[in-house]
């Protein structure tokens, strides 16, 4: 711009010189002449300059409107990317919390660079620590347990060549020693050639519901036995319900005090059967103890008078108790049993 201007300038000074010196008559006329066009040519670069100075100023005023309107669009959508980048904070944060309630992780391969990619709860349930992971594809195998290793395996290459969905269970050994039982779901990603070229899945902690299964398990092959144990009960009664009446006919008939002391601890021995087929029976009924109040003094007197029949005679049973009562709420054939 200011080349412009001293060109133009010069221009005006040389032409305007050239038109003075066909008109003037002589110099005195001429000087007078150049006066009046310097003070032209002054008035005329104050317009310019003015002129000048008003465009640039609205240039400059429709120039800082333009970067307003850019810097507030601009500041828009940092908002909004920043509202965007929270929202996805946010989510990716419920997503994690949800993964650790379900105890399921997410994990993700890509078998072209060969990069493992585990989510926190994946983590939690290998039991790895981020610090040890390398990332690389194998690294997965390394916390399968040993004895599951080669299935898992060849369910993967199967997911592979067979382009199946990924789908089975397997053991995991943990850095600590400790084993879990994890459930794998997944599928393969392919290209246009028909290679893999990624695996997505999830994990899931199982090992708490297999417990569980195998408690219900144990409880339905109890109560299966609780049953069979109730049939072998009632023949094992009607047994003992003869070993009882013969003994108390021999009663009658024996002559000897041995042979009384003889039968009657056969009699006896023949109702602590009794009263162990009842609490078969009352097992596989699944019935509760019948408590009642016992005083143990008389009662342990009447178990020692069992014992001493069933011990030889160079045996004596003394009972030393302070107490004349010992007052107890029990059942007398579960406490009988564990007496003897």
């Amino acid at each position: 711009m200011a080349a412009l201007y001293t060109l133009v300038a010069c221009l005006w000074i040389w032409l305007s010189d050239q038109v003075l010196w066909m008109f003037a008559a002589d110099t005195a006329q001429f000087i007078r002449m150049q006066t009046y066009k310097g003070w032209l040519f002054v008035a005329a670069t104050a317009v310019l300059l003015y002129l000048e100075r008003t465009w640039s100023i609205r240039e400059m005023r429709r120039a800082y409107q333009a970067m307003s309107r850019q810097a507030e669009a601009l500041r828009r959508a940092n908002a909004d990317l920043y509202e965007r980048t929270a929202e996805l904070r946010r989510a990716n944060a419920d997503l994690a919390e949800a993964q650790r309630v379900a105890q399921v992780g997410s994990w993700s391969v890509d078998l072209v660079h060969d990069r493992l990619t585990w989510s926190d709860e994946t983590f939690r349930i290998f039991g790895v620590s981020p610090d040890t992971f390398d990332g690389r594809g194998d690294f997965f195998y390394t916390v399968v347990h040993p004895d599951d290793l080669a299935f898992v395996r060849q369910k993967d290459q199967e997911v592979l060549e067979q382009r199946i969905p990924l789908n089975y269970e397997h053991r995991v050994l943990r850095p600590d020693g400790s084993v879990r039982i994890v459930h794998e779901r997944g599928y393969a990603i392919y290209d246009e050639t028909g290679r893999a070229v990624r695996l997505f899945g999830m994990v899931q902690d199982i090992t708490e519901r297999r417990r569980s299964e195998e408690q219900i398990q144990q409880q339905e092959r109890l109560v299966v036995v609780g049953q069979m144990a109730a049939g072998i009960a009632h023949d094992f009664n009607n047994i003992l319900a003869v070993i009882m009446l013969y003994t108390q006919m021999l009663q009658l008939t024996a002559q000897s005090e041995v042979q009384q002391r003889h039968l009657a601890t056969i009699y006896q021995q023949a109702v602590h059967a009794a009263n162990l087929v009842e609490q078969i029976l009352d097992f596989s009924r699944r019935s509760s103890m019948e408590r009642i109040t016992l005083d143990m003094v008389p009662f342990v007197k009447e178990m020692m008078k069992l014992w001493q029949r069933t011990l030889p005679e160079h045996i004596r049973l003394e009972l030393v108790c302070e107490a004349q009562s010992l007052t107890v709420r029990a059942d007398p054939s579960r406490l009988q049993q564990a007496l003897m």
